[in-house]
């Protein structure tokens, strides 16, 4: 600490054991893709009294949120694809979330596309693909919500490596 004196710092401070895992299931061929994940598998909690804190790290099934994702690529012309795809998050007494996107993929090296998050914003999405195994993206969200009168948007600039790639195992562009 940079605070002399510091009464939290007075004290040795204890470490604890807060341990978590996930769980996913993922299906991709050529053209389509699917996926379910179950992100934090355990709660942890942190229950601290004058004299101790004490960590409760369990399975606790009803705060579990649901990933659900999918996607499909079509033909639309020879140099002309068009890929929706959908998110869904599920979680237990909270309103289920859907993200829709669709893009518009030219040559297989320019994607464009917009993005809709229920309830909450709209978005623009663009992507270059720089070379086989690298594809510079940028999207922008509107939001939708009364949180407008706070931001005018988020910007979001994505670079995505794919690991491995090997000319003679790779037959076409990948586009997931």
């Amino acid at each position: 600490t940079i605070i002399q004196g510091d009464q939290q710092f007075m004290v040795d401070v204890n470490k604890k054991f807060m341990p978590n895992s996930s769980f996913g299931i993922y299906y991709y061929n050529k053209r389509f893709y699917a996926g379910i994940s179950i992100p934090r598998l355990m709660e942890n909690k942190i229950i601290i009294s004058s004299a101790n804190s004490v960590v409760e790290n369990k399975v606790n099934y009803k705060l579990w949120h649901y990933n659900l994702a999918s996607g499909y690529v079509f033909d639309l012309k020879e140099d002309l694809k068009f890929k929706p795809s959908i998110f869904i998050k599920v979680v237990q007494n909270a309103p289920v979330e859907i993200d829709v996107n669709a893009n518009f993929i030219i040559h297989d090296l320019l994607w464009l596309g917009a993005g809709y998050r229920s309830g909450d914003a709209v978005a623009a999405l663009f992507g270059l693909q720089l070379r086989k195994n690298i594809l510079l993206g940028y999207s922008y969200d509107y939001t939708l919500t009364p949180l407008k009168t706070y931001n005018s948007g988020t910007h979001e600039i994505s670079l995505r490596y794919n690991f491995g790639y090997n000319k003679k195992l790779v037959i076409s562009t990948r586009y997931f």
